[in-house]
């Protein structure tokens, strides 16, 4: 019995839902992404073929689907500011550097695992609200749940292409704010600073300009990324020059 399917030609031809549910897969079984397990569950959902279906295939038929995959992962995604998916055009962020310290905390958060690209999908991109010729506008960023499902059925190309292109923005600003991301007063890792930072992560900045206010905080993550970041680079360098000069003191 012959079993018939379809490999993808590229990555605009792999559903976004998809390679979620592969990687999801890749998480439950960490030790099976360069095994078979791994390569039979990539070719079975990306291919839309059944598990057993598979098994029948000859091993140099299934070696080639494999590789063609393979070489369809390999490609180098590019970026793209509009997205069409069922009716509904999204725009990127028309400027990244205006982007909000809210939409940036989100995006870092969503970009950690692949299974959430979906929803960093959603702050990127928002349906287009004004067009006129290539510049348009956005709507207003209100959370990702509201568009995260639409971005389900985006295309690989797409969404990879996004990816990277807001991963170039983030290491303009680690570098233009090195001392805010390169750490502050000393202590090593098991030190309750640091572990307290890493439990807390973007939440204690948030809290400081919010001045400890829990009524503050919607209002703050509003306010324009580099905004906040000039304002928390001050602030670390004022008190770690506080802390130098108390510190010479206490010698004298």
């Amino acid at each position: 019995m012959k079993v018939k399917f379809q490999v993808p030609a590229s990555l605009a031809d792999i559903p976004l839902k998809d390679y979620i549910a592969y990687q999801k897969i890749l998480e439950a079984n960490k030790c099976a992404e360069d095994s078979e397990f791994g390569a039979m569950k990539m070719v079975s959902i990306v291919c839309n073929v059944r598990y057993d279906e598979l098994q029948k295939l000859s091993l140099t038929q299934y070696d080639v689907v494999v590789q063609m995959l393979q070489d369809v992962f390999g490609e180098k995604p590019t970026f793209r500011n509009k997205i069409k998916i069922g009716d509904t055009e999204f725009g990127f962020i028309p400027k990244l550097d205006d982007i909000s310290l809210g939409e940036y905390v989100d995006l870092e958060n969503y970009m950690k695992s692949p299974t959430t690209y979906h929803k960093a999908m959603a702050v990127l991109y928002r349906p287009i609200t004004l067009k006129v010729k290539e510049t348009y506008l956005i709507e207003e960023y209100e959370g990702s749940d509201k568009y995260a499902e639409f971005f389900l059925d985006c295309d690989l190309q797409s969404t990879l292409g996004a990816m990277l292109f807001f991963l170039e923005f983030r290491k303009r600003i680690v570098e233009q704010y090195e001392d805010l991301f390169s750490g502050g007063i000393e202590d090593n890792e098991y030190g309750e600073r640091a572990q307290f930072g890493q439990r807390w992560g973007w939440y204690q900045s948030i809290n400081h300009l919010a001045d400890g206010s829990v009524t503050r905080i919607d209002e703050v993550t509003k306010l324009a990324l580099h905004k906040c970041l000039l304002k928390l680079m001050f602030d670390k360098q004022k008190t770690e020059i506080e802390i130098n000069e108390l510190k010479r003191k206490q010698r004298q």
